[in-house]
């Protein structure tokens, strides 16, 4: 794939000038055609190798094939005669890693086999010409695969397009993630012998079973051969054995019931000319054996070997088939005589050589015993003396694997690679360890290879290679060196067929919440998706990727304009807790409730479709949380809504002929002469209609109004009762009732968790709609279990009305003066008939102009009031706190201090005690008559301005009780936000009602290993009182300062001061310096934890404010918020160059040499330099002990020793 620029590995600094790519590597072997075997073409297969015979040279001879998984190196071992073996200098690359399968035979070329190789990650499958042992090589891939190629074989399969020459092998393999309903039928591409790509391709076993491997099995002795699967059936396994001749397509035989992760071998042992399969189970000693019997699979059978099994091997002695049987601790072997049935007779021990016995293998007269891994890898060859024993040959060493990230490659490309941008990549070829010139000539290209000669001589013996056959379209190259310390780029894996580099983060591990995967692609492809208990295949990724919330395996895909595919990449997800009550965003719906109602387990708002309803509320109310016109019914939610409360609602109205009398309502015995009272929400919204009804609690008629529910932004409810109604008047009704209203406080309402057990019980994550059934069943029941708080609102009176007024009145001139409204005049009381209000304005929106319709209220929208603190609070301007407002008022007409004030109660009195009395009162109505006195100071056009001067109004009274509206409104103080610096210990999270330090926080010096506090604690609070969610809403690490904005409260939960959070967090400072890097990644482990959705890189930026994420983490600012910089004397700091500094060599003498760098010398307290070294470059830098030492003003000087031998130096960058 193509770079826009090369640059330097993220956390190491090389005196070379790059750091390369690795590439994986693998391949296996085939059978050769020319020598007879107990089972041609067989591959054997352990946890780390595939291993098998093949003529990889074209000699007519068996070569010895083994192909590590996890590189995807091929080692080879070719055939000298007589048996005997040596291994090639060079491992050869498949370039894929790990391996999945490996198979071999005459694809390409019929007189030698080649390798064919798959990698149902790296999503290829590939062919490897090993015929000779060159160091540039590059594998063929097979195009037009399907996703995720497990295992492949190579074999004939008859039949197919005109020309097909059945002296070319086809390809059969398994795709395990193209179409999850299949997921893994037999594919098939035909060989015409014209080269790639393939001219045809078929389907054939449909099965489904997920295969294990698969092998060329010879049923008949020298006749054709068939297909062998084994495969995982549902905690067992089945053998199935497939005929070529109908395109794999007709079953041949199969057996089932096998042990699960059985393996098996097979051969001729009873010389019947008919094959016999042996299963086992690795660690264990049972044998399970079948017969060919010429039409079908004998019975299975069951033995029992004398000691436990690690693997079984079929070798020749004197031409006849046997059984070494490895030991389960691979420290002996036996040699076992074995014709069927059970019968077993060892006939020679081999113990291991310092290393473990990890396979065998004969040829001709000779026995190989594969011993030991990595670099401590042998062959031991052992001579059959004709006399029943074998004796040792010679021991030779396996060809060494190239260290994963080591080496070097050729990258050929369309166009110049480090001058056009978009050049793309055609090829790679292994190079060899080094490459020192790279020169492209018209046709080809010739590569400088070196090695590593010795610790005195350093790279030597120089080797010119040239590629002969450059793909079509080559225009450009370069060399690039594979290592962890220096390259161009690091690849660690193939790209599948197309060059787009596929990542997803986080990594596989454990979790304690859903996970939602980001995706992120070098190239132009579109991404897709599928997990382990999908169903419906894969899924494009849009702009919101999915929420992982149980255990699974995420795969992802890219896939380019024409079909093709990338990599496939593979994480694995492990969420802890208990899925039952694993609550990812906090909003009272389980994660495996809120997936299958198909909301967001981590979405920050809790109204999906914004109708009013949470998402849990429409969930337990079987409504639809993403459709905002099916919401649930307010009339009728008793069941609905466990954060609710009882309200009692009790009208009282002065008694016209007794003043300090009141007169109550009828109970709703009496139907006709109750009083029907209503609940809404400030804007207006019918929450409740009931009628009085005996209250003994209360002692006298009252409206019950059970289950309120109560939502989260609400402030208060209006509770009133209907225009006019009857009293009780020692039992005779009279019609003295006016319209009263009060405002109702919420009480404080906690949310109760469910802690549901039941999760598991209907199937779990395969079937969340019976589990969200249970689970919303359970919930309802113990919700409707828990006692609701009650609330009397006593009496619903003249003085109620009067203090809902004043509020609206209060209000109405705040929000008009602090700019959120376009006039004073507020309405509380939307829901009556007679008023038209206007609907909210929002904040921020424009206020419209007050014309045609200057004369209409506005509603309240509870939820703007909040908008409004924080915009305030952001400001530094004073707040009037709602609740504050009305507890003011509440106090001030409780108390009634001033004349005034008792005459504005007595003035409401009288306008209810005055429309009962007086004649033509049916016209009068007290409420909009005492709202307009509240508004104006007079009772113009009320209906009481009609009445003599000498009633119940004067001018006296009405002046009076005017001055009582301001001597009201003066008592409210406004709140004024506070912001605070709060330091970060790192115990706050596991806290119930933690306490944090004020910090004397300054921008340009802080230490935060020296802090200054204040002595003051603070407990940070939400509106509803609860702890704020620090940890959860910012990732903070230890020592970090952390920005609250907020109104301080009059008591504290805990500590000495609490403050209602309305702005914030922000970080202030990002602690770093201490934090610790086991990664070494110069990412601090603490905010890695903290961020696990998000890929930081050092020398990148995340949040693309122009500053790397090195340079915030080390000024102490958010890599991943753009809003968030460095600061310097209070604005933005200048863009550093903190990344890899370029290093500069001077010889000080015979025997010595200076490295000298300049680094930015306000990052150099926060950086070191550490020196490592090598004088062999086969093995890894060690560290010499040595920093980089800083000689003032960023400049650094390292001075090395060069008397003896050749050294090789890098320094890695690493936070102090």
């Amino acid at each position: 794939m193509s770079r826009r620029y090369p640059y330097f590995h993220f956390y190491k600094i090389g005196i070379f000038s790059f750091r390369a790519a690795t590439f994986a590597a693998w391949a296996l072997l085939a059978p050769n055609a020319a020598q007879a075997q107990s089972a041609p073409g067989f591959v054997y297969e352990n946890q780390s190798e595939f291993q098998a015979l093949a003529d990889i040279n074209g000699d007519g001879e068996d070569d010895l094939v083994v192909a590590d998984k996890s590189t995807g190196q091929l080692r080879i071992a070719e055939s000298q005669g007589g048996g005997s073996l040596q291994w090639r200098e060079n491992t050869a690359k498949s370039g894929l890693s790990p391996l999945s399968g490996f198979s071999f035979g005459p694809i390409l070329d019929p007189s030698y086999d080649q390798i064919v190789a798959s990698s149902e990650l790296d999503n290829r499958i590939q062919i490897i010409d090993t015929r000779n042992d060159v160091r540039l090589s590059e594998p063929q891939r097979v195009p037009d695969t399907l996703i995720g190629p497990a295992v492949v074989s190579a074999l004939n399969i008859p039949g197919g397009p005109a020309g097909y020459d059945n002296d070319f092998y086809d390809i059969a393999y398994h795709a395990t993630l193209h179409v999850p309903s299949n997921p893994d039928t037999l594919s098939f591409f035909r060989n015409d012998g014209s080269g790639l790509p393939f001219p045809a391709d078929g389907a054939g076993d449909s099965s489904g079973l997920p295969p294990r491997s698969t092998n060329r099995i010879e049923l008949n002795v020298g006749k054709p051969l068939f297909y062998g699967m084994l495969a995982d059936d549902g905690g067992s396994s089945v053998f199935r054995l497939l005929d070529p001749n109908d395109g794999l397509s007709t079953l041949v035989a199969s057996l089932s019931g096998l042990p699960d992760d059985v393996v098996y071998v097979y051969a001729d042992f009873d010389s019947d000319d008919r094959a016999e399969f042996v299963f086992y189970l690795p660690g264990t000693s049972t044998l399970i054996e079948s017969e060919w019997t010429g039409s079908s699979l004998s019975s299975l059978t069951s033995f029992t070997y004398p000691v436990a099994i690690a693997e079984l091997r079929v070798i020749d002695s004197a031409g006849q088939p046997e059984l070494l049987v490895i030991h389960d601790g691979r420290d002996n072997a036996d040699r076992t005589s074995y014709s069927g049935s059970g019968n077993f007779s060892v006939l020679e021990k081999f113990d291991a050589d310092d290393a473990p016995i990890r396979g065998a293998l004969s040829v001709e007269d000779k026995l190989h015993l594969l011993d030991g891994s990595g670099a401590s890898a042998s062959l031991r060859t052992f001579a059959f003396d004709g006399s029943g024993q074998h004796l040792l040959d010679e021991t030779q060493a396996l060809t060494p694997l190239t260290t994963p990230g080591t080496g070097s490659t050729v990258l050929l490309y369309d166009s110049a690679p480090l001058q056009d941008p978009d050049a793309q990549l055609l090829a790679r070829y292994d190079a060899g360890p080094w490459t020192s010139a790279f020169v492209l000539n018209s046709g080809s290209a010739e590569v400088q290879s070196e090695r590593f000669v010795g610790t005195t001589e350093g790279l030597g013996d120089a080797q010119s290679e040239i590629i002969s056959a450059l793909p079509n379209g080559t225009g450009g190259g370069m060399v690039n060196q594979i290592a962890a310390d220096n390259s161009i780029f690091f690849k660690g894996s193939a790209s599948g067929e197309i060059t787009s580099e596929l990542s997803v983060s986080p990594p596989s591990g454990s979790y304690a919440r859903a996970v939602r995967p980001q995706f992120a692609l070098e190239g132009s492809a579109t991404i897709c998706y599928r997990t382990s208990t999908s169903v419906s295949g894969w899924t494009e990724v849009n702009s919101l990727p999915p929420v992982i919330i149980d255990d699974a395996t995420l795969y992802a895909v890219a896939v380019g304009g024409s079909g093709q595919f990338s990599n496939v990449v593979k994480v694995d997800y492990e969420i802890t807790g208990d899925p039952g009550t694993r609550d990812s965003d906090g909003d009272g719906l389980p994660d495996f409730a809120a997936a299958e109602s198909g909301i967001d387990p981590l979405a920050s708002n809790d109204d999906a479709d914004g109708d009013g309803f949470t998402d849990f509320q429409e969930v337990l109310a079987e409504t639809d949380p993403n459709d905002d016109s099916s919401k649930p019914s307010r009339s009728n939610v008793s069941f609905e809504y466990p954060n609710s409360f009882d309200l009692y609602a009790a009208p009282g109205l002065p008694d016209p002929g007794a003043g300090t009398t009141l007169l109550r309502s009828f109970a709703s015995a009496d139907p006709e002469e109750a009083t029907e009272l209503s609940v809404y929400q400030p804007g207006g919204l019918l929450l409740g209609v009931t009628e009085t009804g005996d209250n003994a609690s209360l002692g006298y008629p009252a409206a019950d109004f059970g289950a309120l529910d109560a939502v989260a932004d609400e402030l208060f409810l209006v509770t009133s009762t209907v225009a006019s109604f009857p009293v009780d008047d020692g039992g005779i009704p009279r019609d003295y009732g006016r319209q009263v209203a009060a405002l109702v406080k919420l009480p404080e309402l906690k949310f109760t968790p469910f802690d549901y057990t039941g999760y598991g019980d209907n199937g779990g994550i395969d079937n969340l709609s019976g589990e969200t059934s249970d689970w919303r069943a359970a919930a309802l029941a113990y919700f409707n279990s828990l006692t609701r708080p009650e609330v009397a609102r006593d009496p619903v009176g003249p003085e109620s009305t009067l203090e809902l007024l004043l509020v609206e009145y209060i209000l109405g001139r705040l929000l008009f003066a602090e700019g959120f409204s376009d006039r004073s005049e507020l309405t509380l009381t939307p829901f009556r008939r007679d008023e038209d209000p206007l609907d909210p304005i929002a904040v921020g929106d424009p206020l419209p102009d007050p014309a045609p319709d200057s004369g209409r209220d506005r509603k309240l929208d509870a939820s703007l009031l909040e908008e409004r603190k924080k915009e305030l609070s952001a400001n530094g301007d004073p707040f009037y706190d709602v609740e504050g407002i009305i507890e003011a008022v509440r106090v001030e007409l409780a108390a009634a201090n001033t004349t005034g004030i008792q005459q504005l109660k007595t003035l409401a009195g009288r306008l209810y005690t005055t429309s009962a009395t007086t004649s033509g009162a049916s016209l009068r109505q007290p409420l909009p008559a005492l709202r307009q006195f509240i508004r104006s100071g007079n009772l113009a056009n009320t209906g009481y301005d009609d009445l003599p001067a000498s009633s119940n109004f004067s001018p006296t009274l009405l002046a009076e009780a005017a001055q009582g509206i301001d001597d009201v409104a003066s008592a409210i103080t406004p709140q004024v936000s506070e912001t605070i610096d709060l330091y970060v210990e790192g115990g706050e999270a596991a806290a119930s009602c933690p306490a944090w330090k004020e910090v004397l926080y300054t921008a340009n010096g802080f230490d935060p290993e020296s802090a200054n506090f204040t002595g003051t604690e603070y407990a940070l609070l939400d509106a509803q009182g609860d702890a704020y969610p620090v940890a959860r809403a910012f990732p903070l690490t230890v020592g970090s300062v952390i920005k609250v904005t907020g109104y301080v409260l009059d008591s504290a939960p805990c500590g000495d001061i609490a403050l209602e959070v309305v702005s914030g967090p922000e970080l202030a400072f990002l602690r770093n310096s201490s934090a610790t890097d086991v990664d070494g990644n110069l990412i601090p482990d603490g905010i890695e934890e903290r961020k696990p959705d998000v890929a930081l890189n050092p020398f990148g930026d995340t949040d693309g404010d122009g500053y790397t994420d090195l340079q915030e983490i080390l000024d102490g600012s958010d890599p991943d918020n753009d809003s968030d910089v460095p600061t310097d004397a209070g604005g933005p700091a200048p863009v550093a160059e903190v990344g890899p500094p370029q290093l500069q060599i001077t010889s000080t003498g015979p025997t010595t040499a200076a490295i000298e760098f300049v680094y930015p010398a306000d990052y150099v307290p926060f950086i070191e330099f550490e020196l490592y070294s090598t004088s062999d470059l086969t093995t890894s830098f060690s560290p010499t002990g040595q920093k980089a030492n800083h000689i003032g003003s960023g400049n650094h000087e390292q001075v090395v020793n060069q008397s003896g031998g050749k050294e090789f130096y890098i320094f890695r960058m690493k936070l102090k």
